[in-house]
């Protein structure tokens, strides 16, 4: 950051979810004026700001009342960072972490450049990619599209030639990325705040589950064997320091039962 943002300043917050909402609630208790963006005017982000701007017409606007720009989501539409970006706008976090959680294979290239472990994968545009792919990798595969907030963020498990047929509605012409499908894994998330300076600050270590209805529990750990929670506050910790993240962050990971941990952004 190229200078202190005092209390008085307008902070700008990008996002559609309730936890922009949450941190316009903060900022404003800290004494900062609130712009709030969002693509949707119903949005909670709206409620919670001094200044409401919707559209992609109002992100010029956005910007120019905007002393610093941040955002709470996984998710800013690609279009949107790269006005942010041109316009040399302070957000502290920076662009690259919000890439790599919206492009499943940016987030693969740059986990493989740090020697971490990921299941091996394939990029593919058509259904006959897909099906070469899972003859590659070997049955069970999983087919997503590459961009994890287009289509709903779909997925198909196949289990052999026999559900090729399951991912046509992925196939339009985008590409779609074909990963080994692992059954038994234990699925477990850490969070980092980081600082300018690069102290860390880490969360409990929490473990998740996806149930049938969609939702997703998720309960604190206490212990794990085989320096396990090192490893992944170890990665955790090395992605904030590669991308000179500011923020909060958090690292996804798979591990099998073997004990063998698979990295996910």
């Amino acid at each position: 950051m190229s200078g202190e943002v005092l209390p008085g300043s307008t902070i700008g917050i990008l996002g559609d979810d309730v936890m922009s909402a949450y941190l316009a609630q903060t900022a404003r208790r800290q004494g900062f004026k609130i712009a709030g963006y969002s693509d949707y005017p119903d949005a909670p982000i709206l409620k919670e700001a001094d200044y409401r701007l919707v559209g992609r017409e109002e992100l010029v606007n956005f910007i120019a009342l905007s002393d610093i720009v941040t955002y709470a989501s996984s998710w800013v539409p690609s279009d949107v960072t790269a006005q942010l970006e041109q316009t040399g706008i302070e957000l502290p976090q920076g662009f690259d972490l919000i890439g790599f959680t919206d492009d499943h294979a940016l987030s693969k290239a740059f986990a493989e450049e740090q020697s971490f472990n990921v299941l091996p994968y394939e990029i593919g545009t058509s259904l006959d990619d897909v099906a070469v792919a899972a003859r590659n990798l070997g049955y069970p595969v999983i087919v997503k599209p590459i961009y994890r907030h287009s289509q709903g963020n779909q997925a198909v498990v196949l289990k052999g030639a026999y559900d090729l047929g399951k991912v046509a509605p992925l196939i339009d012409g985008s590409p779609v990325i074909i990963e080994s499908w692992l059954a038994e894994v234990q699925e477990y998330s850490m969070t980092l705040v980081r600082d300018q300076s690069g102290v860390t600050a880490a969360y409990p270590l929490r473990q998740t589950h996806r149930m049938d209805n969609g939702l997703t529990a998720a309960w604190t750990v206490g212990q794990t064997a085989n320096g396990v929670r090192q490893e992944m506050l170890d990665i955790a910790n090395k992605i904030g320091n590669v991308l000179g993240y500011v923020g909060a962050y958090a690292v996804h990971f798979f591990m099998q039962i073997t004990g063998h941990s698979i990295y996910e952004m």
